[in-house]
């Protein structure tokens, strides 16, 4: 989470704060992993241990049956059989149900590592926002009045209603009060933080048009803005947010994939190896997270790899892997080839689809951002892609990207007009009932008649196309009248 006062805020000039205080994260003004631990009470209930590093710290010494924690309470926190315990990772994608419709969607389960129990994923977020509610708490002044804060819930542009509307109910359920809360997509507090950057703030002007390609874990979300007012950070939306589930995570889910298949005893080796030993496990996982925002593609890649694992790898060189005492050795053209199918494919060609479709000779600038915005591969590509499209469009790295839907969501919480005009995700209409005339191009077809004998047909009557310009705060009515005949079919 990020916060900001409004004092502070107007005074340093957007000035936000990222450090969140927790012990265990080794960046302390950085983001946290999505990750929760729940115990499982005497009578039944669950009771979240923690969230965050934290929480992934914890489980781990749970499960090598140590605690090293001092304070009797603290003691008493994690005591007990592992089976009480369970650890939710990276769930905030479960959400995303791409292929059903919304009148179709449910809400989706979510399992533990452990594959032991699985919860609605509406409680385990419930969990996870009010832990993070009450160490945000944690952070501010003692004095400060907790019903004047705006509490900011981000979400994936790509998201359905149904699963933004779980998000609003899960966050009053955690314990914030509606009239408080404010939900906000991720492109756009990204594009907010971005032109308040430092290294951006120079570049624009009225008039100026960029595109943000916020590129995460999960999602890869575009937004493309105009600035109305830059004193005061104003833009207005020139394209409807898009995006697609293409984060950097499925690069990590593919590589996981590869190892399961040529480790020693396959699938099922592979998940002993993670379960027995989760410590080495992590190790790995976070080496390789840091080595995929180095690969640049010149030259090979060394993972630091924990001796457990080493063990389970073949030691000769296969199909572009091979280990050396205590690195995982992978070769440009492998790793090329697994970024490239796992994720930056299919995001340089929603970026080209994005840039064709709204002319990108109008734009001035594409942005990077997102925790994935720091990849040197990732860099190039984008590079590549706009240069294809357009020579005059630059693209530009702001200085904190990785931060910069964080920042941002606390920016839309101080100032909720930044966006002054947006464009209309769908079509909004209403029906009414007429007097069927073919001469009004009425299509017998859809007619009906009315107990009086009336031959009558509903309409639709149009209030909002989607992709039309609504401003913040304009309000769209139609008088239409009715008589009670009219509602009979």
């Amino acid at each position: 989470f990020a916060a900001s006062s409004r004092l502070r805020y107007t005074s340093d000039k957007g000035e936000v704060s990222t450090d969140q205080g927790w012990t265990k994260n080794k960046r302390p003004k950085e983001k946290v992993r999505t990750a929760i631990l729940v115990e499982e009470c005497d009578d039944g209930s669950f009771k979240v241990v923690d969230c965050g590093e934290n929480a992934h710290s914890n489980y781990i010494r749970i499960l090598h049956g140590v605690n090293r924690k001092k304070t009797k309470e603290r003691k008493k926190e994690c005591k007990g059989s592992p089976d009480r315990y369970y650890y939710f990772d990276r769930f905030k994608m479960s959400l995303y149900q791409n292929d059903s419709d919304e009148k179709s969607w449910r809400d989706p389960m979510v399992k533990d590592v452990s594959g032991r129990r699985e919860f609605k994923a509406s409680v385990v977020f419930t969990w996870c926002i009010r832990c993070l509610k009450d160490q945000a708490l944690k952070r501010l002044p003692t004095n400060e009045d907790k019903d004047k804060i705006r509490w900011v819930i981000l979400v994936p542009a790509i998201w359905q209603e149904p699963a933004k509307k779980l998000m609003i109910n899960a966050a009053i359920k955690a314990g914030i009060p509606p009239s408080q809360l404010q939900l906000c997509l991720e492109p756009e507090a990204a594009a907010i933080a971005t032109i308040h950057d430092s290294s951006v703030t120079a570049l624009i002007a009225k008039g100026t048009r960029y595109m943000v390609l916020d590129v995460g874990g999960g999602t890869c979300d575009i937004t493309c803005h105009e600035v109305t007012c830059p004193e005061r950070f104003e833009v207005k939306e020139i394209r409807k947010v898009n995006g697609g589930d293409c984060g950097s995570c499925q690069i990590n889910a593919r590589f996981e994939q590869i190892l399961a298949e040529r480790i020693t005893g396959g699938k099922k080796s592979w998940r002993t190896f993670k379960m027995k030993s989760p410590r080495a496990y992590n190790e790995f996982c976070e080496n390789f997270e840091q080595c995929k925002l180095e690969f640049s593609s010149k030259e090979e890649l060394y993972i630091p790899i924990p001796s457990s694992l080493a063990k389970l790898l073949p030691k000769d060189y296969r199909d572009g892997m091979e280990i050396d005492e205590d690195y995982l050795i992978l070769d440009r053209e492998f790793v090329s080839k697994l970024f490239d199918d796992a994720s930056i494919l299919k995001i340089t060609n929603l970026l080209a689809w994005e840039l064709n479709s709204c002319d990108g000779r109008g734009l001035d600038f594409v942005f990077l951002a997102g925790g994935f915005a720091n990849s040197i591969y990732l860099r190039r590509k984008v590079q590549d892609c706009v240069s294809k499209i357009s020579s005059t469009i630059e693209v530009k790295y702001p200085l904190d990207a990785s931060m910069a839907i964080l920042k941002g969501g606390a920016m839309m919480g101080e100032s909720p007009t930044a966006i002054i005009s947006r464009k209309a995700r769908f079509t909004y209409a209403v029906t009414r009932v007429e007097d069927f005339d073919v001469s009004r191009g009425h299509d017998e077809r859809r007619s009906y008649v009315t107990s009086e004998g009336l031959k009558k047909i509903r309409v639709l009557r149009i209030l909002v196309n989607e992709g039309e310009d609504v401003r913040l705060g304009q309000e769209i009515s139609s008088k239409m009248y009715y008589s009670p005949a009219q509602y009979i079919t």
